[in-house]
């Protein structure tokens, strides 16, 4: 169904631009910032979404309406029956075809505070709930994704390395979609997608020096995996989601420590906290061996025994308490402390050790191809599936 939606989409967009403005679409869609996909926002969906037209005109079409609207306007849309309800009427889809590139779509569900985003819009109804979709090219999506996931301070080959990763994780996500609407969403499903106002212009700059470069693994995008902080090692994913990759594979990097500003963690609950958490009464936790430091299982003992991987464990007691799987672990009458190291899952680039690299004078091709084994870095000028 996406597909269909995308072609109907742009051809409609050409058609809106022929019949009203002398402007060469060509020039609008540029081959240079990659090709157009659909992200879902998941941000705004909602029973009601506003939608406000900022910078520049653009033209709704709904069923067989068009309507220019001016820089300024905002609409509402509602779900109702299944269908999407704009000034009276229901329709199958509403969309919003921007007359310009100047041109940005802010979105809100209350009418008061927008977020603004490049692109074009789709509006449909998916679970009960109206969902934009907003069409973009890679490149644009990457100048939001990027700093949405590393920031705006990182040196700058730390920062396109990180380009290079999601471009290439966008890339693998596009291949492999498992959404029927949409390519991929706005959230951790997929990347941080969080629009316009995410943009920076260093970053952006960053993008555009790896225009399109991504890293193939047999001629395929891999998956460009990357977390926070990985701590002196990063993590095999066998131990992490069950399964190993052939070029995600664990690396040494202690000597790209020291720069993550929480390098170091410690959580403590109580033994009552975590009868009532695994439901039956807890005595104490023993680790079941490590791999590079990281904790493999993780036996809880007491009136019954449970053994949990040390990434399952983590997502009991909460991804944002158990930091990452390299901790150790204390027992007292008062309940368990843990003592760690690292912050997310480990598997793939470090962040904070690309910022390492980066501050050691190494360049963002030598970071990917530490972090990631016997890959290749090439242009990337088709996504066969489009």
């Amino acid at each position: 169904m996406k597909k269909i939606i995308l072609c109907i989409f742009l051809c409609t967009t050409t058609l809106l631009f022929a019949a009203t403005e002398d402007i060469d679409f060509n020039n609008i869609i540029d081959n240079s910032l990659g090709q157009n996909i659909n992200v879902g926002i998941t941000k705004y969906q909602a029973s009601t979404v506003y939608a406000q037209i900022q910078g520049g005109s653009a033209f709704l079409k709904a069923g067989q309406t068009y309507v220019t609207l001016p820089t300024g306007t905002t609409i509402t849309l509602t779900s109702s029956g299944g269908m999407v309800g704009y000034n009276g009427k229901l329709y199958a889809q509403v969309y919003l075809v921007k007359s310009s590139v100047l041109t940005l779509i802010g979105l809100s569900k209350d009418g008061k505070n927008f977020s603004s985003y490049r692109g074009d819009f789709l509006f449909i109804i998916e679970n009960g709930n109206i969902i934009p979709i907003d069409t973009i090219t890679t490149e644009e999506y990457l100048y939001s994704v990027v700093p949405s996931e590393i920031g705006t301070s990182f040196p700058t080959e730390a920062i396109k390395a990180q380009a290079v990763a999601a471009r290439t994780y966008l890339y693998y996500n596009l291949e492999h979609s498992k959404y029927q609407n949409y390519d991929v969403k706005d959230s951790t499903d997929s990347q941080m997608y969080l629009g316009y106002a995410r943009e920076n212009k260093m970053v952006n700059s960053c993008v555009n020096a790896t225009t399109n470069q991504v890293m193939l693994y047999n001629g395929q995008p891999i998956q460009a995996f990357f977390s926070s902080d990985a701590g002196p090692y990063t993590a095999d994913p066998l131990y992490v989601w069950g399964s190993s990759i052939p070029y995600l594979k664990p690396v040494d990097d202690t000597n790209f420590q020291g720069y993550s500003p929480k390098p170091t963690w410690n959580y403590s609950i109580s033994l009552a906290s975590l009868s009532s958490m695994f439901g039956f009464q807890v005595t104490n936790l023993q680790i079941l061996g490590k791999n590079n430091g990281r904790v493999i299982k993780v036996l809880i003992n007491g009136a019954y025994s449970k053994t949990l991987t040390g990434q399952q464990f983590r997502e009991k007691l909460g991804y944002t308490n158990i930091k990452s799987t390299q901790f150790d672990i204390s027992t007292s009458s008062q309940g368990v402390v843990f003592n760690g190291c690292g912050f997310g899952h480990g598997v793939g680039m470090s962040q904070w050790g690309a910022y390492g690299m980066a501050k050691k004078g190494y360049t963002y091709p030598q970071i990917l191809m530490h972090y990631y084994s016997n890959i290749t870095l090439q242009p990337i000028n088709n996504w066969k599936n489009l």
